[in-house]
């Protein structure tokens, strides 16, 4: 299994960073109009989770993973041939639908996976080697990208439709699955909402939207923060982004281990206060004098990392504990929401950027400090046998 999503993420990261190239340069496409052809495509991509949701747990998440796969694989197929625009929002709505059926199903596989009950190494684990890939991939797709004619940009849609056909088929030959049971293959289409009736789900779904917007409001606003506010040169934002991914990549299994001792509520809890920290420090950073704010910056990067590494495993360990077996494959694609919701979120903020540049980051330091009662709700919510 982790193998198949090692290939599987090596192929995202060629392609995924250099969608935007490729339609503008390959596919002739404005680089506006090629933004919201993407922009449709993930629209579009929202309504998979419910879609599947059922599914999951009828015919086991591997299968569905595998699917997933197969989607990706026609959306990067449809990519090379996409020459207008009708073409290339077929290509971005499949990508983003397979893309939204493989998080709906990954939770649950990872889950049935997980030996002895261990949680959250075994997403901890995942999200090592999906991370590893990923950054692989992006290295290899910015050599790439500079092979003349545009050669390389269509070679990394072949090499990505490749990798999705080789990890669907190490999946589905290779990596056993457990039998859904006859409660799960008999779930009725009500079944699939019955999450939303969990109070403990809801608080979950309330944290997990808190803890990842702080993750994708890095992704999109530190950028042009550093850029502008902060007039730092251009190598800081790699630099930054480099830290972030390359602790994920070696520090993920290792922060999980050191803070075992812990309940998982506990461990949000330290998440939520390092995440509200970097927000703080994003926030004073254009206080500080200009040479300080490069290293700085990387500085406090380190806090975001720290509080994804311990608290994202946490959050999907504590999901699996609270589904029931025979619903695990719903609860896990709805919780999907949680962070569509963030990545939907997350660009609103430039929005604020007028009224004062550390806005953004000092609104979203009290937004993570407002999980903090989320958390102390779902672990009154739980039952005493659950950690």
């Amino acid at each position: 299994m982790l193998i198949s999503l090692g290939v599987d993420n090596f192929g995202s990261g060629l392609f995924l960073p250099l969608t935007l190239v490729y339609l503008e340069r390959v596919a002739g496409i404005p680089l506006g109009t090629a933004g919201a052809v993407l922009a449709a495509g993930t629209l579009v991509g929202t309504f998979a989770p419910a879609a599947v949701a059922r599914y999951v747990d009828r015919w086991g998440p591997r299968r569905v993973v595998v699917l997933s796969q197969l989607l990706q694989s026609l959306g990067m197929l449809a990519y090379l041939v996409a020459r207008d625009i009708p073409l290339a929002v077929t290509a971005a709505v499949l990508t983003a639908a397979g893309v939204q059926v493989f998080y709906s199903a990954l939770g649950a596989m990872t889950s049935e996976a997980a030996h002895g009950g261990d949680h959250d190494r075994a997403f901890a684990t995942v999200n090592v080697v999906r991370t590893a890939a990923f950054g692989a991939g992006g290295l290899a797709g910015g050599i790439l990208l500079g092979v003349p004619d545009d050669a390389g940009l269509v070679a990394c849609v072949v090499l990505n439709a490749a990798t999705f056909l080789v990890a669907s088929a190490i999946l589905a030959v290779a990596v056993p699955s457990t039998r859904p049971t006859a409660a799960a293959r008999s779930t009725r289409l009500v079944d699939v909402w019955a999450p939303l009736r969990n109070r403990a789900f809801l608080l979950l779904c309330a944290v997990a939207f808190l803890l990842f917007l702080s993750v994708d409001l890095f992704l999109v606003l530190m950028p042009p923060y550093a850029d502008g506010a902060l007039g730092a040169p251009g190598w800081v934002v790699g630099a930054s982004i480099a830290v972030n991914t390359g602790l994920g990549a070696v520090a993920g299994t290792w922060a999980v281990a050191r803070t075992s001792g812990f309940r998982r509520t506990t461990n949000l809890v330290v998440a939520a206060a390092l995440q509200a920290a970097w927000g703080v420090g994003m926030a004073v950073l254009v206080a500080l004098p200009t040479e300080f704010r490069p290293v700085a910056l990387i500085a406090v990067t380190a806090l975001l990392s720290g509080g994804s590494l311990i608290g994202g495993p946490r959050v999907f360990a504590l999901l699996a504990e609270i589904a029931p077996p025979e619903q695990r494959g719903a609860y896990f694609s709805l919780f999907q929401y949680s962070f569509t919701a963030a990545a939907l979120v997350a660009p609103l903020f430039s929005g604020l950027v007028p009224l004062a540049p550390w806005a953004p980051w000092a609104v979203d330091a009290v937004l993570v400090v407002l999980a903090l009662p989320a958390i102390t709700a779902f672990r009154k919510s739980m039952s005493p046998a659950n950690p």
